[in-house]
């Protein structure tokens, strides 16, 4: 700074952060952020995006109405109970998982669901469709969201697969993150992917939504939410019939088996 200058005086965002006393994400958090993936790769106009998912988390934590978001897991399909590699291929709901659809939809029906952000892929739309008739909310389909891309594997027992490649499966243990399915996607791959709608999602949505998804993309999409480390995300599961709530009044998930 050059000698008899001021120093420089907080704007916008900063003024905003020091008026409600919060402090700036660490790099682990701020989803930017080489220490979070090991890379560093998403610039941000995206801070202002960022200081917006502050401020809100803030103000969230100070209301004493609980905000939530849900996040379903599509019905249990044919593949599912075959055991078969979905990815971005389709199988339609088994009787089982229409049931659980069900069981979802009586379960939210008192949560005042405003809207559903919804995979484009038929399992999950399916399940929308069944949410839909009880919820009675908006939908809107997020192409983005669509599950994780198993490349060649698609189509093909589980079982078969991991005793055939297992020379693969051995290898991506040691770099699970970035690691892509041969002709697939990575986590990493997916991270990228759903990043930008996420954050959307998470800084500028009103009242309690719903996330219907698959589980490889509902884990990635939960810890850009919850601020967890990449590393962490990928161990997130989630069950057919389990419902995850996650609140943002209070920062914890909270799972309820259907």
């Amino acid at each position: 700074m050059r000698q008899g200058l001021p120093p420089t005086k907080p704007t916008g965002g900063a003024v905003l952060m020091q008026r409600y006393n919060i402090t700036w994400p660490s790099k682990e958090m701020q989803g930017g952020f080489s220490s979070y993936t090991g890379k560093s790769h998403y610039s941000f106009s995206s801070k202002k995006a960022l200081l917006r998912l502050v401020l809100r988390k803030h103000l969230l934590s100070t209301m004493k109405t609980p905000t939530s978001i849900f996040f379903v897991r599509h019905g249990k399909t044919l593949w599912n109970e075959e055991e078969t590699y979905q990815g971005t291929l389709d199988s339609p709901l088994s009787e089982t998982g229409r049931a659980q659809a069900l069981r979802i939809a009586d379960f939210l029906s008192s949560r005042e669901i405003s809207r559903m952000y919804v995979s484009p892929l038929g399992r999950a739309q399916e399940t929308a469709g069944i949410l839909r008739e009880k919820l009675q909310c908006a939908i809107e389909v997020v192409d983005d969201f669509h599950e994780m891309d198993f490349g060649v594997f698609q189509g093909k027992p589980q079982k078969a697969i991991r005793e055939l490649f297992a020379d693969f499966f051995e290898e991506r243990k040691r770099d699970k993150l970035h690691t892509p399915f041969p002709g697939g996607e990575s986590y990493y791959d997916v991270y990228l992917r759903v990043l930008r709608k996420t954050l959307a999602i998470d800084a500028e949505h009103e009242g309690t939504i719903a996330i219907v998804g698959h589980e490889s993309v509902n884990r990635i999409i939960r810890g850009i939410i919850e601020e967890l480390p990449l590393e962490a995300s990928v161990h997130l599961r989630q069950k057919n019939n389990e419902i995850i709530e996650y609140r943002l009044d209070e920062d914890r998930e909270i799972v309820h088996e259907i």
